[in-house]
């Protein structure tokens, strides 16, 4: 991969398509851990997505970061956004503590909007991981939005998602 190649859509292609990859390695991994700890019973459901062209290039924008590859991939850490939805709150730091011990992810930040939920009601446990991708003998650091809540929680976030945040004007 070119060093400051313009983010397009061609680009965007390309890069999406080693994220899905990678995403599914980030999942395997880590389902994999949560099963070698019993801990896969507690959780509901796995949600998962690579961040569409036209969000990413509106959220560059907005933060005024310029727009290539190499940009997008040291600022946005949501590129690659992997939700567990858990059937209770001692589940959510199970779950949570468990992830922490996983070697292979680098763990850059970490955020509890549950015991600090944000001013919209929106709660949360957010960790944000970087996970080396090799393909070719390159490395993609792919920056990874953990998401670890309970099913209320993720009827309230979608709830204040679709009438908060997606009402906010970007920057175009």
């Amino acid at each position: 991969m070119e060093t400051y190649t313009q983010l397009n859509h061609k680009s965007y292609k390309k890069l999406k398509s080693i994220a899905e990859i990678a995403k599914n390695e980030i999942i395997d991994s880590l389902s994999t851990t949560l099963e070698e700890n019993n801990m896969l019973n507690k959780v509901d459901f796995i949600e998962s997505r690579i961040k569409d062209y036209n969000s990413l290039i509106n959220k560059m924008k907005y933060k005024e970061y310029e727009l290539t590859s190499m940009s997008m991939l040291k600022n946005i850490n949501d590129f690659i956004g992997i939700r567990f939805v858990c059937k209770n709150i001692n589940n959510v730091y199970s779950l949570v503590k468990c992830i922490n011990e996983v070697g292979k992810l680098k763990i850059i930040n970490e955020k509890d909007y549950i015991k600090n939920p944000k001013k919209t009601g929106y709660q949360s446990y957010h960790i944000i991981i970087q996970y080396d991708f090799n393909i070719k003998n390159n490395i993609i650091p792919f920056k990874v939005e953990l998401q670890i809540r309970t099913y209320q929680m993720e009827l309230w976030a979608n709830w204040a998602h679709d009438l908060f945040y997606k009402k906010r004007a970007y920057v175009m």
